[in-house]
This record gives structure tokens, C-alpha cells and sequence, in this order.
């Protein structure tokens, strides 16, 4: 019983993910403390008909600090029956196209998937592809849908506000010299004094 608790397997090797057509991924990263964890919990994973796994390329310990473990990630890929998703640290177009160009021709490689650097940057995609960098307007237009469904979901300021306030966790990332007027959007109280703040934001220099 303990081991399967330690390993998360529980015995069911029974499990058909895909009975009745329906397909299951499985999101995870290398393991608990250790990089070298993985190995393990692969080893259970390849038992069953997973279609894909996407794994962020650190621990939970590390949560979203420091490099994400590419070789790692290299080591999974060669040894896995599954086919693999990259994800995480993806927050520019040359990070993209850089795990790309390593693990593209991989027959197991299915893609990478972008988590928090498509919040911070809105137009990472179109970057990706060749377009345009991000703008001002580009921000605005993004953060202006996410705000007026808010409003439409959300009573009272304090709670579109407050929803308002995590996206700038990543989007502040994007300015240069806009210390202060973030300060003042995560003090804000009201609607009206928030959008004067992202107005402030907005006027400030974006990181290129």
C-alpha cells in the first residue's frame, strides 16, 4: 500500500483511457524535490494508454523559478512510449523555436505548450509566426476583453478588480520603468481608479 501511495499507481492496470474513444492527457513535471524522480514516475505512465504527456520541465519544489531542465526533458522524450509536449519558460518567440529546433524532429515530440508567457505577452503567438512584436494596442484590446467579462460575470469592484490584479503579475513583466505606476494599479480600490492606473501603464515603454 505504501508504495502505491509513493508512486501514485494504485494498482489500476486495468484502466483503458481510451474506451469509448475518449483520449486522456496528463500534465507533470520531473517530481517532488528531485529532477531525477522522473524516472520513476514514467515508468508508471508508460503502463497505460496515455495519449500524450506534457511536462514542465521543472519540480514542484521549484515551482516557476530558475531554468527549466531541457536535458531532462531530452532524456524523457528518447525513453518514453508517450508521445511528449514541452512546457514551461516559454515566454519569447527565440525560446519557442529554440526547444522546437532541438526536439522538432523527434517522432514522439508532439509540440509545446505555453502557459503564463501568453498572459504576460498576448502576442506571442503572432510573433512566433512571424508578426508583428507587441504594442500598446495590442495589450489594451487583450486586457480590455478579459475586463469586460469580468464585469459581466463579477459583482462589485473589489472582485473584477482583484482578477484584474493577477493578470498583471505577467503583463508588468512587459514594461520598462512602470514601477510606479503598478504600485498604483495594485493599490487601487475602485474600477475607475484601476483603469486610470493601466491607462499610466500603458503610456510606459514595453520590453523588447
Amino acid at each position: 500500500a505504501s508504495e502505491r501511495a509513493e508512486t501514485g499507481d494504485g494498482g489500476n492496470r486495468n484502466m483503458h483511457a481510451d474506451k469509448g474513444g475518449l483520449r486522456v492527457s496528463v500534465k507533470t513535471r520531473l517530481g517532488v524535490e528531485r529532477t531525477d524522480e522522473w524516472e520513476r514516475i514514467f515508468s508508471i505512465f508508460n503502463r497505460y494508454p496515455i495519449s500524450e504527456l506534457i511536462v514542465h520541465a521543472r519540480t514542484m519544489r521549484e515551482f516557476y523559478n530558475g531554468d527549466t531542465h531541457i536535458d531532462t526533458f531530452g532524456e524523457i522524450l528518447s525513453r518514453s512510449r508517450i508521445p511528449v509536449c514541452y512546457n514551461g519558460n516559454i515566454n519569447t518567440a527565440e525560446q519557442y523555436r529554440s526547444i522546437l529546433g532541438r526536439f522538432g524532429d523527434d517522432p514522439h515530440f508532439t509540440g509545446v505548450m505555453i502557459g503564463r508567457g501568453l498572459i504576460a505577452n498576448p502576442a506571442l503567438v503572432r510573433e512566433i509566426r512571424g508578426g508583428d512584436s507587441l504594442d500598446a494596442a495590442t495589450l489594451r484590446a487583450f486586457h480590455d476583453d478579459v475586463l469586460g467579462g469580468y464585469l459581466e460575470e463579477l459583482s462589485g469592484d473589489t472582485h473584477v478588480i482583484s482578477k484584474m490584479k493577477e493578470l498583471w503579475w505577467y503583463m508588468g513583466t512587459m514594461f520598462l520603468n512602470a514601477e510606479k505606476p503598478l504600485k498604483r494599479l495594485r493599490k487601487s480600490k475602485t474600477v475607475r481608479e484601476y483603469k486610470a492606473a493601466v491607462c499610466e501603464v500603458l503610456r510606459c515603454e514595453i520590453r523588447r
